[in-house]
């Protein structure tokens, strides 16, 4: 019975030393692997949003301007994605994903043919008709 006891009593030190030392490095392995997905999933989010900015189409000069902006915007943070990926924090990650969700928003936008600015022309018959009649000339 006491050999029972002295094995038991070990074994549950044992236990005890193998969850101090095992829990802490799978927490760290499970947020390196959080951290490599969420890396992976920037990368792949930000040339899904340059794939859908080529396809827009059906756009005046004006929102042709727009559309290209956003184009050369992409291209780079794509550029520093994949140059600076390894480097990234899990919250510059997080903040990225942010933006590029914003941009997102704005792409979804545009493929309604909803663009942000809107040319914006004047009558000017009708304008020199008011002015005339104002100024009773």
């Amino acid at each position: 019975m006491t050999y029972f006891a002295i094995y038991f009593f070990l074994l549950v030190v044992a236990f005890e030393l193998y969850l101090i030392v095992w829990v802490p490095i799978q927490l760290k392995r499970e947020d390196v692997l959080q951290k490599h997905v969420a890396k992976e999933n920037l990368v792949t989010l930000v040339d899904t949003l340059r794939r859908e900015v080529g396809g827009i189409g059906g756009a005046t000069s004006l929102n042709k301007g727009e559309v290209e902006l956003t184009r050369t915007v992409l291209d780079l943070y794509a550029l520093y994605i994949r140059e600076y990926q390894d480097a990234l924090e899990f919250a510059q990650i997080l903040d990225l994903y942010k933006m590029l969700n914003r941009y997102q928003a704005v792409i979804e936008q545009w493929k309604a043919k909803q663009f942000s600015f809107k040319k914006e022309t004047v009558d000017l018959p009708a304008a020199y008709q008011y002015l005339e009649k104002k100024n009773r000339l």
